[in-house]
């Protein structure tokens, strides 16, 4: 967390660029850790029931 996490995602993207492949984590992973705390917020203001995610 913080400004160590900051390096370590940008020493991995410069990485990725110059071995021409996709940098982790990618946006899929970014959005789909949105979902799942997006669907957890959910659960908890119903009082913990179930949310399916799509």
């Amino acid at each position: 967390m913080g400004a160590g996490l900051d390096a370590l995602l940008l020493d991995e993207f410069v990485h990725a660029v110059r071995e021409g492949r996709q940098p982790q984590p990618d946006a899929g992973v970014g959005i789909r850790t949105v979902e799942i705390a997006t669907a957890a917020q959910a659960s908890a203001a119903r009082g913990g029931e179930v949310v399916t995610l799509a």
